[in-house]
């Protein structure tokens, strides 16, 4: 057993090695001219990461077109005519729901006039 003494007159270098597992500092083992790094390029400061394979979503804030109004219909109804109808970026925004719960608000956000347009023609043919 080895007691306080000896393995501080070591230097404290394996203090809490058993004197039976030590090992002879031997440096011919050791990795002192190897290179630990992989083989790739060097880091240049650039971003090493790849790219997403997320789809991007819409930049709700590049949507000023807004078109407020309200239906008694279903917001997938028009949800699906957007899909069927506009060329670019949408948005359906539920406002609020009258007390009857018949009635919703909404706000339709487009990116571009001419899908604005288009919805609006659709629905004042409705009103």
């Amino acid at each position: 057993m080895t007691d306080f003494n000896e393995s501080s007159q070591n230097g404290g270098g394996g203090r809490f090695i058993p004197v039976d597992q030590r090992q002879a500092d031997d440096v011919s083992d050791r990795r002192i001219d190897e290179d630990r790094r992989d083989e790739g390029g060097s880091f240049s400061g650039e971003e090493q990461r790849a790219t997403s394979d997320r789809r991007k979503g819409l930049d709700r804030r590049t949507m000023g077109l807004k078109v407020p109004c309200k239906t008694s219909g279903t917001i997938e109804s028009i949800e699906d005519w957007l899909d069927l109808n506009c060329d670019n970026g949408w948005s359906v925004v539920l406002q609020r729901v009258d007390e009857d719960l018949t009635t919703k608000h909404l706000i339709v956000k487009f990116e571009t006039e001419s899908d604005r347009d288009r919805f609006l023609d659709k629905y004042m043919q409705g009103k």
